[in-house]
């Protein structure tokens, strides 16, 4: 009977996820062109992107679609978004969770100004129970014909927290299609919508304005946002007020965006671009009783966060070589208080002020950069990226996570063309960051980290079905400490990771080929002696990988059958193993023996790959992995006679599992 039951919900959870499949391999089959269904259907569009996915015991689905009509002087535009995850565990599924969102819009116009127009909306999240709900009717009018100026009034209901709250809503939207004035263009936009949800409000105001100004060859965006929101709720989101249920608590966000982009040509080979964005934004948190019940006083906090991020570049361009300088620089300012005092002694706003200025910071960063690409030759392309930057982020003395980030990066790759069968890629770069913390409680901390690499890559393509691609990784990182204690050895650190990688493919007829792919990957992590650059080593990993397919391409789809192996091999540091050993009286009992040792995992079984392309756009896509995996350890021990068997027999004795990893993806428009 459990075995059944465990089957239905197996069943119940695939036909879950692929009922979107399926309605789309339906609409495929009867709305082909000439169908006469699809001509009755004419004045409808249909379109949108389904996906499952699958990965060892995590699920996830999402669906976006929707459907317009278009006739006459009538236009409806319906369109849903669904996304849901779970986890299994022992066949049981976890921590569901769906999100979903339906809206709707129709507009039917009586003359060429005024319009009758309505919108519905509805929101369900079920991790924390809440539906939205709301409907709003009224009319659209034209003064002008790239000016839009919609007055509506409806209801608008919100469950969460177990409480529903209704009322009435309004909304008013101005909007403006692109004006041209001169050589500058503008774009305004104006939305304001209020519902009152007694004893709960919810209000939205948003001013936008995007404009463009061009002459010659200068360029010149820019984009203005005013917005203020205000959601309110039963469930605290304050720290000081979680312990509360019977508050509303009223969450305000004011927030002024501007984003200016500028394009300035200097002479005729050489321009510059700055771009510069800043916002400022508030956060207000205010509670109060909705019952006569509340003896505790509730905490109201306020805020603040400000950014500026300028971006300039110089780019001059000779002959076929190209040469860019620039700098990045970026702040930002946190900063929250408590805003309310009255209610509460001088030792419990101090306090409570602490916990808010542990969260404050001021943080700036200032890189210089340079990115150059020389054309050596006709066969030859060199590239190389530069970058040298600080970061300071700087807190209240209360929190000690004051430092300086100093980071330099470069890169370089070359690329040369033998012939039009055979080019060898190398790139090779290193990156070096300081961190320095200015607390001298956390200057133990300091510490440099370096990292370079080398990975050099080839295509080749010795016969005309026959084409070949290996690439090499070499990375090293180490990890070295600024000061030592006495009492204290260094904890300097190392990793060293070294990959290769083939990939063969071979056309057997102008549809068939096959596909071959296998890579190794080694990392050994260990002790660093900076001085003398030696280390032990404390931990090793090394991944195989191989698969093969046959693959059939014909006209626009592919379809790809094959199989792939996993082997990995981990040195553990401390692994431990549970045998049972008979006693005196011949009764099994557990005995666990610890040591290092290693774990080995192999994953092998079938894949597929199927990319299919329909007529207008239309797509799936299927791809999966059947994963057969089977866990083994050993330990580096020397046991004893009498338990040697029994602990051999564990160590040959393999953990089982089976993991149907699946992506399906389906993108659809009628």
């Amino acid at each position: 009977m459990k075995r059944q039951k465990h089957i239905y919900r197996r069943t119940y959870l695939l036909v879950r996820c692929l009922r979107p499949f399926l309605i789309l391999l339906v609409a495929l089959c009867t709305l082909s062109p000439g169908n006469a269904l699809a001509q009755f259907l004419s004045p409808f569009s249909i379109g949108g992107e389904t996906s499952f996915n699958r990965q060892l015991d995590a699920m996830r689905w999402q669906y976006e679609g929707g459907i317009d009509l278009d006739r006459n002087n009538l236009s409806v535009t319906l369109q849903n978004s669904f996304r849901s995850r779970l986890y299994l565990s022992d066949g049981e599924a976890r921590n569901i969770q769906d999100e979903n969102e339906l809206r709707l819009s129709m507009r039917q116009w009586l003359n060429d100004q005024w319009a009758v127009t309505g919108e519905a909306q509805s929101y369900s999240f079920t991790t924390t129970n809440l539906l939205q709900n709301r409907a709003h009717l009224g009319m659209l009018y034209n003064p002008y014909e790239r000016i839009e100026l919609s007055l509506m009034g409806g209801i608008m209901s919100d469950r969460r927290s177990d409480n529903l709250d209704q009322g009435w809503s309004g909304l008013f939207r101005a909007r403006s299609r692109p004006v041209r004035t001169g050589d500058f263009i503008f774009q305004p936009s104006a939305e304001a919508h209020y519902a009152d949800l007694d004893p709960r409000t919810s209000s939205t105001y948003r001013v936008q304005t995007e404009g463009e100004y061009r002459f010659d060859d200068f360029i010149m965006r820019g984009d203005i946002v005013a917005s203020r929101g205000t959601r309110e709720g039963y469930q605290p989101s304050s720290f000081f007020n979680r312990g509360l249920t019977n508050i509303i608590e009223s969450i305000r966000n004011d927030s002024t965006a501007f984003d200016l982009q500028v394009r300035v040509p200097v002479i005729e080979s050489l321009h510059l671009e700055i771009d510069l964005y800043t916002l400022s934004s508030v956060r207000s948190v205010n509670s109060r009783p909705y019952t006569d019940d509340l003896d505790d006083p509730v905490s109201d906090t306020r805020t603040q966060r400000r950014e500026v991020e300028l971006n300039s570049r110089a780019e001059y361009e000779f002959r076929r070589n190209q040469i860019a300088l620039g700098f990045n620089f970026g702040y930002i300012n946190r900063g929250s208080r408590l805003t309310n005092t009255e209610d509460f002694t001088e030792d419990q706003v101090t306090r409570r002020n602490e916990i808010l200025r542990n969260s404050n910071f001021d943080q700036s960063r200032f890189e210089l950069f340079t990115r150059s690409r020389w054309r050596i030759a006709d066969n030859n392309e060199l590239l190389i990226q530069g970058q040298a930057g600080i970061l300071r982020y700087d807190t209240p003395e209360i929190n000690q996570d004051d430092r300086d980030e100093l980071n330099y990066r470069i890169q370089i790759i070359n690329r040369h063309v033998f012939s039009p069968y055979f080019d060898i890629t190398l790139r090779a770069g290193g990156e070096a960051t300081h961190y320095v913390y200015l607390s001298a409680a956390r200057s133990i901390e300091n510490n440099w980290r370096r990292t370079i690499r080398l990975a050099p890559e080839m295509q080749w393509q010795p016969l005309e079905r026959l084409r070949i691609r290996n690439s090499l990784l070499v990375r090293a990182n180490y990890t070295v400490e600024d000061y030592q204690l006495e009492d204290r050895p260094k904890n300097d650190q190392s990793s060293r990771e070294f990959a290769a990688q083939t990939n063969i493919e071979f056309m057997l007829t102008d549809s068939w080929s096959l596909e071959l792919g296998g890579s190794r990957n080694e990392l050994r992590i260990g002790r660093l002696y900076w001085d003398s650059f030696e280390e032990t080593p404390t931990d090793t990993l090394i991944t195989y990988n191989a698969e093969a397919m046959a693959v059939m391409q014909t006209g626009n789809h592919r379809i790809g059958l094959g199989g792939r192996i996993f082997y990995r091999r981990d040195y553990l540091p401390q692994a431990a193993i549970t045998a049972e050993i008979p006693d005196e009286d011949g009764t099994p009992v557990p005995v666990t023996r610890a040591a290092p040792g290693v774990q080995t995992t192999r994953q092998i079984g079938p894949n597929v790959d199927i990319n299919l392309n329909f007529f207008s756009g239309n797509r799936l896509v299927i791809r999966g992995w059947m994963q057969q995996q089977s866990v083994r350890r050993r330990l580096y021990i020397n046991y004893t006679e009498d338990v040697a068997d029994a602990f051999r027999e564990e160590e040959r004795r393999a953990v089982r599992r089976t993991y149907p990893n699946l992506e399906i993806r389906a993108v659809f428009s009628f």
